[in-house]
Parts: C-alpha cells; sequence; structure tokens
C-alpha cells in the first residue's frame, strides 16, 4: 500500500515539473546577458547611441553602427576582449536569440572601426556622459575622487601609433599607452585614449582631465585627485 501511495505522489509531482530541453538551443554559458541586456533597454542606450553616433553604414548593410556598438558593449561585459573571442557568440544560439540575431561577425567589427571617422569618439564620449547624467538625476548630488592611470600595451608587430617607451616587461618592444580616467569606488570611466607608447601619463595630462571634468555631471563634485607617479610633473600640480 505504501508504494502505491509513493507511486501516486511520484506521478502527482512530476505533472509540475516544466517541459524543458537542454541542447544547443536552449543552453548557454552567457545567460547573464538577459539581465545586462535588460539593463541596457532600461536606461536607452541603444537610443543613445543612435542620438550621438552620426556615422551610418552604406544602406544595404545588415547591421547599423548602433548595432555593431551595441554588441561589443555586451560582449566586452561577458569577458569577450578580443575579437576572435566575440565572434564564438555567433554560434550560440541562446545568445543569438537574446540580442535578436544582431551579432555581427569579427570582420564588420573590425571594419567598422577601421571606417569611424575621428569625430566619433568625441561622440560616444557624449554618449557616456548622457549615461551618466541619466544615473545623476536619480541618485542626486554626489562627491567624488578621480583615479588616473595608463597601461603599456605591447604589440608584436608594427602596429601604426605605437612606438618604443616604457616597458618592464617587454624591453625595447613597441608598445600603446592606454591612459584611463576613472571615478575611484565605482570605476565609471570618464575617459580613455589609446596613444604612442613613448608617451608618459604627465603628457597632455591637464587637457585629459578636463575632457573628465566634461564629460562629469555637473551635480558631482570633484573632492580630489588621485594620480599614478608618472604624473608626477610640477606644472601639472600648479
Amino acid at each position: 500500500m505504501s508504494l502505491a501511495l509513493n507511486h501516486q505522489k511520484r506521478n502527482s509531482f512530476s505533472k509540475l515539473n516544466p517541459k524543458a530541453s537542454f541542447d544547443n538551443d536552449t543552453v548557454s554559458g552567457n545567460l547573464n546577458i538577459t539581465y545586462f541586456q535588460a539593463f541596457l533597454e532600461k536606461i536607452g542606450l541603444p537610443e543613445i547611441l543612435a542620438d550621438c553616433i552620426t556615422y551610418e553604414k552604406h544602406h544595404n548593410s545588415i547591421f547599423t553602427t548602433t548595432d555593431i556598438i551595441n554588441f561589443m558593449v555586451n560582449a566586452t561585459v561577458l569577458g569577450y576582449s578580443r575579437f576572435t573571442h566575440m565572434d564564438l557568440l555567433r554560434i550560440d544560439k541562446v545568445f543569438c536569440d537574446i540580442m535578436d540575431g544582431k551579432v555581427p561577425s569579427e570582420k564588420v567589427c573590425r571594419d567598422l572601426l577601421l571606417d569611424l571617422p575621428k569625430r566619433t569618439t568625441t561622440q560616444i564620449r557624449r554618449a557616456n556622459k548622457k549615461v551618466l547624467e541619466l544615473q545623476a538625476s536619480i541618485e542626486g548630488p554626489r562627491e567624488v575622487m578621480l583615479n588616473f592611470d595608463d597601461t603599456v600595451a605591447t604589440v608584436f608587430g608594427h602596429q601604426e601609433g605605437s612606438g618604443i617607451g616604457y616597458n618592464p616587461r617587454y624591453k625595447g618592444r613597441p608598445s600603446f599607452k592606454e591612459k584611463i580616467g576613472i571615478i575611484a569606488g565605482t570605476d565609471e570611466v570618464l575617459n580613455v585614449t589609446l596613444e604612442n607608447g613613448r608617451n608618459h601619463l604627465n603628457q597632455g595630462f591637464i587637457r585629459f582631465y578636463q575632457y573628465c571634468k566634461l564629460i562629469l555631471p555637473k551635480d558631482w563634485i570633484i573632492k580630489r585627485v588621485r594620480v599614478d607617479r608618472g604624473g608626477f610633473d610640477q606644472d601639472n600640480f600648479e
């Protein structure tokens, strides 16, 4: 009798189990993209990019400029920092469904970055400012500390714009210098540039700092600035 009751209970519980299949169409290692994509739609990032960036691809292009940049933002958040790795997302059917099929190839991403005019860098900064202002409209006034640093990015070829400068790991090899300004504690990016490897942090630092101030919402007050020792320069202090 007890066996019959247990069998009856199992049947009643099995009716509650949702039907699910576990295959390449329904399983993905990138499902946290659903939350991030919902967040981007909530703040209206695709619309902000479309409003700020004026470059338009050819009328018969499958992907718009906004589609490609939005894809690269999503891929970077997922940890895919190289184009070859981003290309793997094209075989992730769940990711493709979440992105409504707007998953461009490596070549499409590279071609866009090659074709974008110089003014686009300013337009992307403007889009970043709009996102921060949206946050400031909700959060209100805020005191911030700015962090400034640079990083050596070694190249193993003859990439245009690279140069031989300070390189602690690969001495004598050409590199780029990635200069960045962020808000301490939250790591919100205010400005970033890719410069010749010969450049030091203090080269053009004041101009770089002024760009960061322009991006900062007006209700956010700079209380302190923290600079890597590469920016040690009397002119900068003054």
